[in-house]
């Protein structure tokens, strides 16, 4: 099973997990640069999924409603995904983003100082500013699934040292 996307995903089958039909369909269509065979599995509440399998189908690949049960695997290889009805979806790469636990920091900062949270993740501005006057957030704090990427989490930190470094010309 293999918890980071890259070149060592080429060729194999992939699937993609979340309940959010705007990243589905990015990072499936992101995904196929590694791969032609990439499924989306979202639960059952998903909205707009006959739309998001529409466009997955277009481009080759397919949506799959359904709760995951068990992954299949030997010696930590992933070779299928089984779903709650039975259903068994061979696949050898799996990229689910779970929601992460806020920090301790950032716990302290919400109980002590209002820091303000939206989703579970740390509140910014289009600078990075937070609620609390000179603190700036990047990266999984703030972003959920967009920013646990590498990339995205370089750009927002980039963004952040920029809106830092002009706040102290001002």
């Amino acid at each position: 099973m293999t918890v980071c996307i890259g070149e060592e995903n080429a060729d194999r089958t992939g699937a993609l997990v979340a309940d959010d039909p705007l990243y589905l369909g990015m990072a499936a269509t992101a995904f196929r640069a590694w791969t032609g065979d990439v499924i989306a599995i979202a639960p059952p509440s998903l909205p707009g999924a006959d739309e998001l399998r529409r466009s997955l189908r277009e481009q080759g690949g397919d949506l799959v409603v359904g709760e995951i049960v068990r992954l299949h695997h030997t010696d930590g290889d992933l070779h299928a995904v089984e779903l709650v009805d039975g259903t068994l979806l061979e696949r050898q790469t799996l990229l689910w983003p779970q929601p992460q636990r806020q920090v301790p920091l950032v716990e302290r900062l919400v109980a002590e100082h209002g820091l303000v949270l939206s989703d579970g993740h740390v509140s910014v501005d289009e600078g990075r500013k937070t609620s609390i006057p000179g603190l700036y957030a990047a990266g999984d704090l703030t972003g959920g699934t967009w920013e646990q990427g590498v990339v995205p989490a370089v750009t927002a930190g980039a963004a952040a040292a920029d809106a830092i470094h002009f706040a102290h010309l001002a």
